[in-house]
């Protein structure tokens, strides 16, 4: 456990491959959530325009469960599942594709649109 942040909740950081991966719970009631994210891009970035559409694209076509976003600046992968009947299996698999789909990606996108001119 990486701390118990001042809103409540538990929070949970590990490395996959060439990224950090945060893992959150917000609580332990039904109405709680776990959040799985990895950072993978600091904005601005290049060719911003590109970077979204293929971000989108990606959406639509290799994230599974997960999904890209921006958060402070940051293109992250995610993914959020309420607690109410969630299985261990089912948090196993959104770690897992988190983790995958953001250790996949990021150095390309880091290469592709990481230096701002």
């Amino acid at each position: 456990m990486v701390s118990r942040p001042p809103e409540g909740g538990y929070l949970w950081k590990f490395n996959h491959g060439s990224v950090d991966v945060f893992v959150q719970l917000t609580g332990t009631t039904d109405e709680d959530t776990l959040t799985v994210w990895s950072a993978l891009l600091h904005l601005p970035a290049t060719d911003e325009s590109k970077l979204n559409r293929q971000l989108l694209e990606m959406n639509c076509s290799s994230t599974l469960e997960a999904r890209f976003g921006i958060i402070k600046n940051e293109v992250v992968v995610l993914a959020t599942h309420a607690l109410a009947e969630i299985s261990p299996d089912e948090v196993s698999r959104l770690v897992t594709v988190v983790a995958t789909v953001a250790d996949d990606n990021d150095e390309d996108l880091q290469s592709t649109f990481g230096l701002v001119s």
